[in-house]
C-alpha cells in the first residue's frame, strides 16, 4: 500500500509542473510575459499551495487520511479542468482594465485574477502533503523520515513532469489537449486512491490532538529558518536560470532541462537526508550546516558560472545540435547540485524538528510546507521586482546569501552547547567568515560577475541590469557603438552599413503607407529604424512598445543615428509586453510594425501566433499595414513557412518583402495597392528628402525592387504548413538548431531559407496603380538585379567568393545603384586594396634592407 501511495504521489507531482507551466502559458495570453506578469501567476499559484497545506495542517483528519487524500485529487482533477474555460473568459473583459502598465497596480491586479482563478486547485494541491503525511506516519519519530521521502518522490515526479511537457506533449500535440491529458490522469490518481482506501485494513483511531493557538518555540524557529530557505531558493532560481539560458542559448528545451535538473537536486537532498532527519541527534546542527553552506555556495556561485561560461562557452555552443539537452541540463546540474541538495535537505530536518515539538505530523508538516512556500513568493517577488531591477544579478545573490547566513545563525543557536560539536556544528566556524567576506566582494564590484568579460577592444559605456537581463553599449577602437543584450545578442551599431539599413527599415511602411498618421513599433533596439518616423512631418504620433526599461535608457546613446526619436514630442514610450499592450489599447494605428524578435527564445513564439496577428489587425484603422521583421538565420524553413501560412490567415493580401537576410511580411488590412505616382512623390518630401540623401536612398524603384512575392506565391511555397498558434507554438517548440546561429555555421538557415524564397520569387507590379510602362521596365530590371545580388550573397555565405564577386558585377551591370551589390563589393575592393598595400609595404621594407 505505501509503494502505490509514493506512486500516486511521483504523478501528481508531475502533474502539478504540468498545470504551473500550462497556467503560466494560459495567462500569459493576455497578462503578457514581463516577469511582473509571470511572477503575478507564480506568486498566485505558489500562495494557494500554502494557504491548503497550512489549513489541511490543522485540519487533516485522524480517520481515513487516504480516503481524503482521494477527494483531494478528484477536486484538483475537477476544478483543474475549469482553469481554461475561466482564463479564456478573464481574458475576454481582462482588456476592460485598459493598459495597467508593470507597476505595483497592474501586478496586483494581474495577481487578484490569477489568484481567483486558481484558489481552489493549488490550495487542493497543497493540502496532499499534510494528508499524506498523516495517513503514513502518525509516529513523531517518523515524521522527518516520511514527509522527506513523500517530499523528494512528488519532487522527482515533478521533474518528470517538466521534461515530459516540455519535450514531448506540448511540442507534439499543444497545450490544450496537454491539459486534457492531465485532468483526466489527475482524476485517475484520485479513483485509484479511493480503491485504495477501501482496501485499506482498517486501524484503531487515535485521538486528534487539540488544535492550540500556541506554537512551541522550536516549530516557530523551524518555520522561519524554512521560510528563509525557500526565499534564497526562489532568489537564486531566478538568477541561475537566466545565466544557465545565457551560456547554452536561450531556448524554451534549456529552460525545460535546467528547471528539471534544479528540482532534481532538490528531490535527491530530501530523499538522502530524510533517512537522517528521524535518527539524528543534532537537527539544529545540520539544518544550520545547510543553510550556512547554502549561502557559502550563493557567494562564490558568480565566479563559478564565469569560468564555466569561458571555459566552455564556444563548446557549448558548437556541440548543441548533437546534444541540445544534455548539455543544459549537465551545466545546470554541475553548477547547482550542491546548493539544490541542501535546499532539498532543509525540509525533512524543519518537519521533524517542528513535529517533535508540536507531537503531531500532519500540522507539523503543514506549517512548515507553507512557511516554505511563503518564503519562496517573497523570494521571486524580491528577485525580480526588485534585486534585480536595482542591483542586479550580484544585489540577489547578496541578499539571498545573507538570509542563508541569518538563518543558519537562528539554528545554530537553537542548538546550543549542551553537546559537543559535529562536523554539522564545525560549519558555521568554517563558512560563515565566508559568507560575509563573499557578500562584500560581490556588492562592491565593479562590473557584472556572473558573464565573461568584454573584449578589452571594446570600451563599456553603458550597463544596466533589469528584469529582462543585462543591456550593454560598448564602443569599439573605430569609434562605432554597439548594442547588445547578455552579451550574446547584437541589436545595432553605428556602422554606417547598418545604419543605412535600419533606415531603410523604417522607411518601407511609412512609404508604402499613404498616410501614416499614427505609427506603433514593438521593439525598439537601438531605435534607428524609428529614425524616419521622427523626422517625416506625415507622422503624428509615434508609440513605442519595449520590454525593456534598459533598452530605452541604452538607445539614447543612438540618438545622432535616431533622429532623436526618444526625444520627440510625438513619442510616447511604454514599458510593456507587446501582446499585453495590443490587447489591452484602445488606440488604433495607421502603421503597426512587429521589429526583430529572437524567435526561438522562450515565449517569443507567441509574437509569432495567429492570434497575436488578429489583435495587431483589430488596432489598425482602414487602410492600415500590419509589418513584420523575421530574421532568416534563426528560423528554420518549417518554421518560416508556418509563420507565412499563419499571417496569410489573418492578412490574405500579405506580400513578402527582403532586406538581405532579412525579410518582412507586409499585412494590409484591406488590399495591398501602392499608388506609385504618390509613393515615389513621398521621396521628394523636404521632411525627409535629406536623409533620404544622405542614406542613398532616393530611388523609389530601387526601394519597391525588394518586394518578393504576393499572397499566391507565398501560400504556393509553404503550401501544409502548419499555423503557428497559442495552443500548438510551432515557433517556439520548433527544435532549432542553435548552434548555427555561431561561428561558420551562422547563416545556415539563412542560406535554406533565401534560397527557397529566391527560387518562388515572382514580381508584384501590378499592385502598383499608375506606374507606367517605362517604370514597369526599369522596375523589371531593378528586381533582376536585386535577385543576382542576392544569389551572390548565397555563394558568399558558402565560401564562394569568386563566384559571388561575378554575381555582385553582374547585378551592378544591370542595376549600377543596387544596394547590396554596391555594399559587397565594396568590402571586397577594401579587402583586394588592403592586401596590395600591405605587399607593397613589404616590398618596401624588403627593397630598403
Amino acid at each position: 500500500m505505501r509503494a502505490l501511495l509514493y506512486a500516486l504521489f511521483f504523478v501528481s507531482g508531475a502533474l502539478g509542473l504540468v498545470y504551473e507551466l500550462l497556467w503560466l502559458r494560459l495567462f500569459s495570453g493576455f497578462f503578457g510575459v514581463t516577469l511582473h506578469a509571470t511572477t503575478a501567476v507564480i506568486a498566485a499559484f505558489l500562495g494557494g499551495l500554502a494557504l491548503g497545506a497550512w489549513r489541511m495542517g490543522r485540519r487533516a483528519p485522524s480517520a481515513s487520511p487516504l480516503r481524503t487524500y482521494a477527494w483531494l485529487e478528484v477536486g484538483i482533477g475537477v476544478s483543474a479542468l475549469a482553469v481554461p474555460f475561466l482564463v479564456h473568459w478573464v481574458g475576454r473583459h481582462y482588456a476592460a482594465f485598459g493598459f495597467l502598465g508593470e507597476g505595483a497596480a497592474g501586478t496586483a491586479v494581474r495577481f487578484a485574477i490569477a489568484a481567483g482563478v486558481l484558489l481552489v486547485p493549488t490550495t487542493l494541491m497543497g493540502a496532499t502533503l499534510p494528508v499524506l503525511a498523516r495517513c503514513l506516519s502518525r509516529r513523531v519519530e517518523d515524521a522527518g523520515a516520511i514527509v522527506g521521502r513523500l517530499y523528494a518522490v512528488n519532487t522527482f515526479g515533478a521533474v518528470a513532469g517538466v521534461l515530459v511537457a516540455t519535450l514531448v506533449t506540448v511540442p507534439k500535440v499543444g497545450i490544450n489537449k496537454t491539459h486534457l491529458a492531465a485532468v483526466l490522469l489527475n482524476l485517475s490518481v484520485g479513483a485509484v486512491a479511493l480503491w485504495a482506501s477501501k482496501r485499506q485494513k482498517s486501524s484503531p483511531e487515535k485521538a486528534a490532538v487539540a488544535a492550540s493557538s500556541l506554537v512551541p518555540r522550536p516549530a516557530k524557529i523551524a518555520a522561519v529558518v524554512v521560510a528563509a530557505s525557500g526565499f534564497a531558493a526562489l532568489s537564486a532560481q531566478v538568477v541561475w536560470f537566466r545565466v544557465v539560458a545565457v551560456i547554452t542559448e536561450d531556448t524554451v528545451y534549456a529552460f525545460g532541462v535546467t528547471l528539471a535538473a534544479f528540482l532534481a537536486g532538490i528531490g535527491l537532498g530530501a530523499e538522502v537526508l530524510s533517512r537522517q532527519a528521524a535518527r539524528a541527534k543534532q537537527l539544529w546542527a545540520w539544518l544550520g550546516a545547510a543553510q550556512v553552506s547554502i549561502g557559502c555556495y550563493l557567494v562564490v556561485s558568480p565566479t563559478l558560472f564565469r569560468m564555466l561560461q569561458e571555459h566552455l562557452g564556444s563548446e557549448i555552443g558548437n556541440t548543441w545540435a548533437a546534444s541540445a539537452l544534455l548539455v543544459p541540463f549537465g551545466l545546470a546540474s554541475l553548477t547547482m547540485y550542491l546548493p539544490t541538495f541542501l535546499m532539498g535537505a532543509t525540509l525533512p530536518l524543519a518537519v521533524q524538528i517542528a513535529a517533535r515539538a508540536e507531537s503531531d505530523v500532519a500540522r507539523a508538516t503543514g506549517r512548515i510546507y507553507a512557511c516554505n512556500t511563503v518564503g519562496a513568493i517573497v523570494g521571486v517577488l524580491f528577485a525580480g521586482l526588485v534585486a534585480i531591477p536595482f542591483w542586479g544579478l550580484r544585489g540577489a545573490v547578496v541578499v539571498a546569501a545573507l538570509t542563508s547566513g541569518a538563518a543558519s545563525l537562528l539554528a545554530y543557536r537553537e542548538n546550543g552547547k549542551s553537546e559537543l560539536p559535529s562536523l554539522a556544528g564545525w560549519a558555521k566556524y568554517l563558512f560563515l567568515p565566508g559568507i560575509a567576506v563573499g557578500a562584500f566582494v560581490l556588492s562592491t564590484g565593479a562590473s557584472q560577475p556572473f558573464f565573461r568579460s568584454p573584449p578589452s577592444s571594446k570600451a563599456v559605456v553603458f550597463e544596466r541590469e533589469d528584469s529582462i537581463g543585462l543591456v550593454e553599449v560598448f564602443r569599439e577602437q573605430s569609434g562605432i557603438l554597439t548594442l547588445m543584450s547578455d552579451r550574446t545578442h547584437l541589436w545595432g551599431s553605428t556602422a554606417p552599413r547598418m545604419v543605412q539599413s535600419m533606415r531603410l527599415q523604417g522607411y518601407m511602411p511609412l512609404l508604402l503607407h499613404p498616410s501614416p498618421k499614427r505609427v506603433l513599433e514593438v521593439g525598439l533596439g537601438t531605435g534607428v529604424q524609428l529614425g524616419p518616423a521622427a523626422i517625416y512631418d506625415a507622422v503624428e504620433h509615434v508609440q513605442v512598445v519595449e520590454i525593456s526599461g534598459a533598452m530605452v535608457k541604452a538607445a539614447r546613446h543612438f540618438s545622432a543615428e535616431s533622429s532623436g526619436v526618444l526625444d520627440s514630442p510625438k513619442t510616447n514610450v511604454a514599458i510593456a509586453d507587446g501582446r499585453h499592450f495590443l490587447r489591452t489599447s484602445r488606440d488604433l494605428y495607421d502603421v503597426i510594425v512587429l521589429g526583430l524578435f529572437v524567435p526561438y527564445r522562450p515565449s517569443a513564439g507567441y509574437l509569432f501566433t495567429r492570434e497575436m496577428y488578429a489583435t495587431a489587425r483589430a488596432r489598425l484603422e482602414d487602410g492600415g499595414l500590419l509589418v513584420h521583421w523575421l530574421p532568416l538565420d534563426q528560423l528554420s524553413p518549417e518554421s518560416l513557412c508556418s509563420v507565412m501560412v499563419t499571417f496569410l490567415a489573418v492578412f490574405p493580401d500579405a506580400h513578402l518583402w527582403e532586406k538581405g537576410q532579412y525579410v518582412a511580411l507586409i499585412g494590409p488590412k484591406e488590399q495591398f495597392r501602392v499608388d506609385y505616382a504618390h509613393f515615389a512623390s513621398s521621396f521628394r518630401n523636404e521632411s525627409i528628402l535629406p536623409d533620404l540623401e544622405k542614406w542613398e536612398l532616393t530611388d523609389p524603384l530601387s526601394f519597391l525592387a525588394s518586394a518578393l512575392m504576393g499572397p499566391e506565391a507565398a501560400a504556393k511555397l509553404c503550401a501544409g504548413a502548419p499555423q503557428n498558434t497559442e495552443d500548438d507554438l510551432r515557433i517556439e517548440f520548433s527544435r532549432f538548431d542553435v548552434a548555427s546561429t555561431r561561428g561558420k555555421k551562422r547563416y545556415r538557415h539563412a542560406v535554406a531559407n533565401l534560397s527557397a524564397l529566391l527560387g518562388a520569387r515572382s514580381f508584384v507590379v501590378d499592385r502598383f496603380d499608375r506606374m507606367d510602362a517605362r517604370g514597369s521596365f526599369v522596375l523589371g530590371k531593378y528586381q533582376e538585379a536585386r535577385r543576382v545580388a542576392l544569389e551572390g550573397v548565397l555563394a558568399q555565405t558558402q565560401g564562394e567568393h569568386a563566384e559571388a564577386y561575378r554575381r555582385f558585377r553582374m547585378a551592378l551591370k544591370i542595376n549600377s545603384r543596387d544596394a547590396i551589390a554596391v555594399s559587397e563589393i565594396g568590402k571586397y575592393h577594401a579587402i583586394t586594396d588592403a592586401l596590395e598595400k600591405k605587399a607593397a609595404e613589404k616590398k618596401s621594407a624588403a627593397e630598403k634592407k
